[in-house]
Formats: C-alpha cells, sequence, structure tokens
C-alpha cells in the first residue's frame, strides 16, 4: 500500500512538471517581422546590418535555455536582390554557410516544408562536443526565415526540438 502511495505521489509530479513546461511556451510575434513561433520563453533580440550585401539587416531572436538554444533568424534583403525562388542548392549552401559560421558540420540536408512553403531542413553536428542542430529555412520574399534549435548529442527528435522548429508560421505576403 505505501509503495502504490508513493507511485500515485511520483505520477502526479510528474505530471505536474510536464504540464508546467507546456505552459511555459507562448507564441512569440514581433510586430516588425511578419512571423509567430512559439518558444519557451521570452527571446532576447538582436538586430545588426549584414556586411555582405548593403541595406540587407539580420534581426535574431534567441533564447537560450540550459543546454538547449532556440534562435529565428530573420535576413532581409533590398528589393530585387534575392531570386524570386530560391532553389535547394542555394538552401543547401546556406545551411553549409551557417554550420561554418557556427563551427558546425553539416550531417544531412533534405527539402522540407516550411510554414505551407518550400523550403530546406538541415541537421549539423558539432564534431568537438556532440552537439546538435535543427536548422529550417524558408524564403518569403526578400527575406529568408531561418529556425534553429541546437541541443545535446540525441535531442534533434526531441519533442522540444520537434515543437519548437514546426511552429515557426508565416505571416506576410
Amino acid at each position: 500500500m505505501r509503495r502504490a502511495g508513493l507511485g500515485l505521489v511520483v505520477a502526479t509530479l510528474l505530471w505536474a512538471g510536464v504540464a508546467m513546461a507546456q505552459a511555459a511556451w507562448s507564441t512569440y510575434q514581433p510586430p516588425e517581422a511578419d512571423f509567430s513561433v512559439l518558444f519557451p520563453g521570452a527571446p532576447e533580440v538582436s538586430s545588426q546590418p549584414m556586411g555582405s550585401v548593403a541595406g540587407a539587416v539580420q534581426r535574431s531572436y534567441a533564447l537560450q535555455a540550459g543546454p538547449e538554444a532556440f534562435n529565428v533568424t530573420v535576413f532581409a534583403y533590398p528589393k530585387g536582390t534575392l531570386p524570386d525562388k530560391l532553389s535547394q542548392e542555394q538552401y543547401a549552401s546556406l545551411a553549409q554557410l551557417f554550420g561554418e559560421g557556427a563551427g558546425l558540420k553539416v550531417r544531412t540536408t533534405a527539402a522540407a516544408t516550411v510554414s505551407g512553403r518550400p523550403g530546406l531542413e538541415a541537421v549539423l553536428d558539432d564534431p568537438e562536443t556532440g552537439a546538435v542542430m535543427i536548422f529550417r529555412a524558408v524564403q518569403l520574399g526578400d527575406r529568408i526565415f531561418t529556425i534553429a534549435y541546437g541541443g545535446e548529442k540525441g535531442t534533434e527528435t526531441s519533442p522540444q526540438a520537434t515543437r519548437f522548429v514546426g511552429s515557426l508560421r508565416l505571416t506576410g505576403k
């Protein structure tokens, strides 16, 4: 009887912990960026010009939660700078550049539908730490949206990673 009572207490605490963790997620929709996404907390926002293209701006929305990192970045280019539709090769190059900039190695790339649009999904690995990142990219007009989840090895298919990267919704035209 005592063991059953202890089991009930443990199950209740686990359920409460899961419910609290799920409740912490909320929709984040910055008015200037034409997207919404679920974050497990409030992201930090930063913006900087991109030196490679005059007038281009990179705005990032990032949250570090223990060993997990959640990031959405919007690359806004001057009108007419990007082609009407990026090819899969161009998306793969973007993933490669992203990996190189972060010290990660691209494990896989594949075509993906992101917010109802053609895009790319890549899995990247940190050869030194074993950390992993799942990365998606999609184009909307003269902007490229990327969403990335990073965590410990094996977390690329975790509920948190799936929930985050699958939550990106483009709200603009």
